[in-house]
């Protein structure tokens, strides 16, 4: 099972080739289909397999791409899953885009050569990250990227929001593992040792006296009137 399910039309290889070699570069494991497939050709078992069982599925969108049956199903089944990350490469008309993906947000990867200096690129880590599961592309990437708190572009602004979605996850790791708060077993167990040792007093023990002043001297009066009377 691959990281990611490269999905993509042979028409736009070229490009998908250098996407994939910078998620390489990330350490993620990449199916990447090197023959690509035709209109009418049999969905190969292989790639019936890596697209359902994939971590993610990355749909590369032209407006090319998005004409191709293989294309489709595979970011259907991507969708379905909710594993489906899906980029643009050149721009495309809401018109272009199959009714299925009519409300899906996908990342803006035009113009990209490989160079993550890019502010796409890191919104796309970004997305890939929370599909993942994977805190570490957020690490890797913030990195990679300094901050120049004077600069105001769409990379830094992209970093910015990086940095901060890495800060929350980071806060919410740590709030998982405090441990909770456990009493003080030797103070409880020295109590409840004393609990034991130290009984109540019996209900008859508090009686005791009382009883014993009533029936003394109702057996004085039993003799005296058996002997006496």
């Amino acid at each position: 099972m691959a990281d990611v399910f490269l999905s993509y039309a042979r028409a736009d290889a070229e490009r998908a080739l250098v996407i994939k070699e910078a998620l390489e570069a990330l350490g993620l494991s990449v199916f990447f289909d090197t023959d690509g497939l035709d209109s009418g050709d049999v969905f190969p078992d292989v790639l019936d397999r890596e697209v359902k069982t994939a971590g993610a599925v990355v749909g590369i969108w032209s407006t090319h791409a998005l004409t191709r049956p293989w294309v489709k199903i595979e970011c259907d089944i991507g969708r379905a899953r909710g594993v489906l990350v899906p980029i643009q490469i050149e721009p495309i008309a809401d018109l272009d885009k199959p009714a299925a993906f009519w409300n899906v947000q996908f990342d803006d990867l035009m113009g990209f050569d490989g160079n993550t200096d890019h502010a796409g690129w890191v919104r796309f880590i970004r997305s890939l990250a929370r599909t993942l599961d994977r805190k570490e592309l957020l690490e890797a990437e913030s990195r990679r990227h300094p901050v120049h708190p004077n600069k105001n572009d769409a990379l830094e602004e992209e970093v910015l929001a990086l940095r901060a979605e890495l800060t929350a996850l980071r806060r919410e790791d740590e709030t998982a593992i405090v441990p909770q708060a456990q009493p003080n077993q030797t103070l409880v167990e020295k109590y409840q040792s004393n609990f034991r040792a130290e009984p109540s007093v019996p209900y008859t023990t508090f009686w005791t006296p009382f009883i014993i002043m009533g029936i003394v001297p109702f057996i004085a009066y039993m003799i005296y009137v058996v002997w006496f009377a």
